[in-house]
């Protein structure tokens, strides 16, 4: 994830941006800054489902200081030990750690987030020794009817909403069958995947979210279009929501 900030300086002296330093204030585990605390829009990976809390302070170079905080709910954390981000934690893993080993914190081999490499972090990698997570990610989204993703829907072009669906796996193709998307945190199962939908490896998947409901498409459910994608029951907003 990407903490998005916008920072100003009324600086009138024109000595430079000012000094940039996130931390994390609260928060179910720790949170890994992969680009480093000190850049304006760093991304950000979480150990664990929860809220957090970030802190922003800008200072410069006469000392005024400004802050601001940040609270993130995060629904799905990463696979703590997937070092190299592959979906599984092995042995390649465990030679990036030993690259790392007693080297400074601040990158994705700094597990429990104390700015060193050692071993509490392998003690973390080893709890997860074979697991995998899932490879299939939601890679983007838009949110804003009339994008430049256009699709034949009844043979009228349309510019829905759109959501790309990523297959990480470089090997092997992900079968969507019984999968299911949802802008409904207590309807998980709203848009169920058609049987037999896949994603090849290392591929990407558009379904539209256009609201083409059952009840107006009876015949033609879920709905498929002229060009062949599929469309959700629900659309986006553009305010923000749940997805």
């Amino acid at each position: 994830m990407s903490l998005d900030a916008d920072v100003y300086d009324d600086d009138p002296d024109g000595f430079g941006p000012p000094t940039l330093e996130w931390s994390q204030l609260s928060g179910p585990g720790g949170a890994v800054f992969l680009d480093g605390t000190d850049v304006e829009d760093p991304n950000v990976e979480f150990t664990a489902v929860g809220d957090y809390v970030f802190r922003l302070m800008a200072t410069d170079e006469v000392l005024q200081v400004g802050m601001d905080t940040v609270l993130i709910s995060v629904d799905e954390a990463m696979l703590v030990g997937d070092i190299d981000d592959d979906g599984d934690v092995d042995v390649d893993d465990i030679l990036i750690m030993a690259q790392r080993w007693l080297g400074p914190g601040n990158n994705t081999a700094d597990l429990d987030g104390d700015d060193t490499i050692a071993f509490g972090d392998f003690n973390m990698l080893a709890s997860n020794w074979g697991k995998r997570a899932s490879p299939v990610k939601i890679n983007e989204f838009m949110a804003n009817q009339g994008s430049s993703f256009d699709t034949m829907v009844d043979g009228e072009l349309e510019s829905p909403d759109w959501i790309e669906i990523h297959n990480l796996d470089p090997s092997n193709p992900a079968d969507l069958t019984g999968w299911y998307l949802t802008d409904d945190k207590d309807n998980l199962t709203k848009w169920e995947f058609p049987t037999g939908v896949t994603i090849l490896a290392d591929g990407y998947l558009v379904v539209f979210a256009s609201n083409k409901a059952q009840l107006y498409c009876p015949g033609n459910y879920p709905f498929l279009d002229d060009d062949g994608y599929y469309h959700t029951n629900f659309q986006l907003d553009r305010d923000g929501e749940y997805l």
